[in-house]
């Protein structure tokens, strides 16, 4: 038999690239969609029938009868999270039990790490979601956490409860918040232990069954390059590996059974929460692309940030993720505009650079030199890529030609399907 493969999803940029559209799109294809960091921080937005729906967990190729999803060990679960997430699924006709996967070595967040994160937003924080997402993997490295397979000693899960609780509560007593009672806690949990119930497995090794026996795998993956806590915009970053090599860890498998990596980025930038952003954009244009492309955070609500398509970042972001099929979307937003800037390179201390590593002490010392474009219509309309303007085919070409790729697919619109 034909041995199967893995493929994985990535973004390029700070997050809300289309990550969960594209997955969407592609998983029809795939038996099995693995969601392999991150926590409920995320939210992949997928519009069906013209309903929005927007998942924070469960990877979006539950969406296909044919696929089975599963939440690997790299990603920190809220139970409370995930359990909303399946009613509402079950409650739109989508089968949800029996088709999804919980590693055994995933984190679980808790209500403490939750309001421990929106302490330390209010005390001067760089943005969070104040979903808990820092606090439940700073515990996993602690080497007291709670992990899924936990779940299965009940006497096992409360004595471990019990010193995680002890060490959360010092944290709010820090803040002078009030305590949370091991009974509240648990009384809470128990309120979604359903969620676990036949779903524990080693997803590794499901990987590994599933690729055997001939299966294709996507990987999905959560925010964006530009936030990997090592590799990222430090300290304006997410919490996890939002890189390929997150992938790889936080899934359980190996380089050799990669076929594709697919890199999703915006034909502008988009961020939410501080930190330096080079090309952003504080007047008309930024308001127009943020209005047309709904730039609000399908988790939080929060406006983003919007600039120009940075293209050092871009390759830098290719680069460490060793991307094969780049895959550009929202270039419908651009419809219409009389002139789009693209940022070929950064000056910096009387020179230039067209790649540059994301160090925040670099971002906010440099300059971006653009190139424009022109003739930007009819993007609705476009069945093919001959079927753009000159413009936008030439937007297109300066964009490959500076990343060395050409750009595999183009998504406009909600539900169109790729060009």
């Amino acid at each position: 038999m034909k041995k199967g493969y893995v493929d994985v999803v990535l973004g390029l940029q700070w997050g809300d690239e289309g990550k969960g559209r594209i997955v969407h799109l592609f998983s029809k294809d795939y038996s099995l969609v693995v969601r392999f960091q991150g926590g409920a921080n995320a939210g992949h937005t997928v519009y069906i029938g013209g309903k929005k729906n927007v998942l924070h967990l469960i990877p979006t190729g539950i969406l296909h009868n044919n696929t089975r999803v599963a939440i690997a060990s790299g990603v920190v679960l809220d139970p409370e999270v995930l359990a909303h997430e399946i009613e509402f699924l079950e409650s739109e006709g989508v089968k949800v039990k029996g088709r999804y996967f919980i590693d055994y070595r995933t984190p679980i967040v808790f209500p403490f790490h939750k309001k421990e994160d929106g302490l330390f937003e209010e005390k001067g924080g760089i943005g969070s979601t104040k979903r808990g997402i820092a606090p439940a993997y700073r515990d996993v490295y602690q080497r007291f956490a709670i992990r899924a397979g936990d779940v299965l000693d009940k006497k096992h899960f409360e004595s471990i409860l019990k010193k995680q609780i002890e060490f959360n509560n010092a944290v709010l007593r820090h803040f002078g918040a009030k305590e949370l009672k091991e009974k509240e806690v648990l009384e809470w949990f128990d309120r979604y232990r359903w969620t676990f119930e036949d779903a524990l497995c080693d997803v590794s090794l499901l990987i590994k069954d599933e690729i055997e026996n001939g299966g294709a795998v996507l990987m999905e993956g959560a925010q964006g390059t530009l936030l990997d806590v090592f590799y990222g915009n430090y300290p304006y970053v997410t919490s996890s590996h939002t890189i390929l090599g997150g992938a790889l860890i936080g899934a359980g498998f190996g380089h050799s059974v990669v076929r594709r990596v697919y890199g999703v980025f915006k034909a502008y930038v988009t961020r939410v929460g501080k930190g330096p952003f080079p090309t952003e954009l504080n007047d008309e244009n930024g308001e127009k692309i943020a209005k047309i492309g709904d730039e609000y955070g399908a988790t939080t609500g929060r406006k983003r940030r919007v600039g120009w398509l940075d293209l050092p970042l871009l390759k830098y972001a290719i680069w460490i993720n060793g991307v094969t099929h780049p895959v550009m979307t929202k270039l419908d937003v651009f419809d219409g505009f009389l002139r789009v800037n693209l940022a070929v390179s950064y000056e910096m201390s009387g020179k230039q650079y067209e790649m540059i590593s994301p160090l925040t002490s670099l971002l906010e010392r440099v300059s971006p030199v653009y190139e424009s474009f022109t003739d930007f219509h009819g993007i609705k309309y476009a069945r093919t890529r001959d079927d753009f303007s000159d413009g936008v085919k030439k937007y297109i070409r300066r964009i490959e030609e500076f990343i060395g790729i050409r750009i595999a697919s183009i998504s406009k619109g909600r539900e169109d399907n790729l060009i």
